[in-house]
């Protein structure tokens, strides 16, 4: 499906969907940093080059849109995925705009995962 070689950052506050996450990534061989909030996030994307980000967008300290923008001006050439709970067209045109290659709403199911990380690392 996607290269096992390919470091992924998961940005999910909520600790249950931020395991799961991490679980299908990994079965997926996939390599998988995970981070609780935005600070943490950009603090690794400082340091480290990741292949794609996946990020929640309801977050208490920055929500996902200011941390795509905040990722853009660290790593313009960086590969986003936002996902909430909380979905809408215009929470889609936001992610759009702002520069992620997708968007997903919780729940999603593995298949609308896996085709959403093919599409991103694909790009």
């Amino acid at each position: 499906m996607v290269e096992s070689s390919s470091l992924i950052l998961v940005v999910e506050d909520d600790p249950a969907l931020r395991e799961m996450l991490v679980e299908l990534l990994r079965e997926d061989g996939l390599q998988v940093c995970a981070v609780t909030g935005a600070g943490d996030a950009l603090r690794a994307v400082r340091e480290t080059q990741f292949d794609l980000i996946l990020s929640d967008i309801q977050m208490p300290e920055m929500d996902g849109f200011e941390l795509l923008a905040a990722v853009r001006e660290v790593r313009p050439e960086a590969r986003v995925i936002l996902m909430t709970s909380f979905g809408s067209s215009a929470f889609a045109s936001r992610a759009e705009l702002g520069g992620a290659l997708a968007y997903l709403s919780k729940p999603f199911s593995r298949e609308q995962l896996e085709a959403a990380l093919h599409l991103a690392l694909a790009a």
